[in-house]
């Protein structure tokens, strides 16, 4: 879910549970190529909270368990979930500008934890 859309933007759900990473991701932001969009997991921030509500993806046992987390996704497609999501459909530029993005949030995550 971190390699396909058309805006060039990535979804972050975890800064209303932990608002301390906020920061963090907006400092990310600023030398990222794709456009972090913090949303919320009430189902009226957008298709992709809805899909990855508290309990519909990994971060519901983290969030359950009261451990920080982000989880980072695209919106839904028309193959999302579907044969048809076949890996011809990859953008090979946002998925690598995704990944750079990551690897950033981890180092700079690093860097600020005691």
């Amino acid at each position: 879910m971190v390699s396909r859309n058309e805006r060039h933007e990535i979804f972050a759900v975890g800064t209303s549970q932990e608002p301390w990473l906020k920061p963090i991701l907006q400092d990310v932001q600023r030398r990222s190529a794709v456009t972090i969009r913090l949303v919320t997991i009430a189902r009226s921030a957008g298709a992709t909270a809805a899909r990855t509500g508290p309990d519909l993806s990994d971060q519901g046992a983290f969030r359950d368990a009261r451990v920080p987390f982000l989880y980072f996704g695209v919106e839904d497609h028309a193959d999302y979930h579907q044969p048809t999501d076949t890996a011809d459909k990859i953008d090979l530029r946002f998925f690598g500008d995704v990944a750079d993005m990551i690897i950033d949030t981890l180092v700079t995550l690093d860097a600020r934890l005691p």
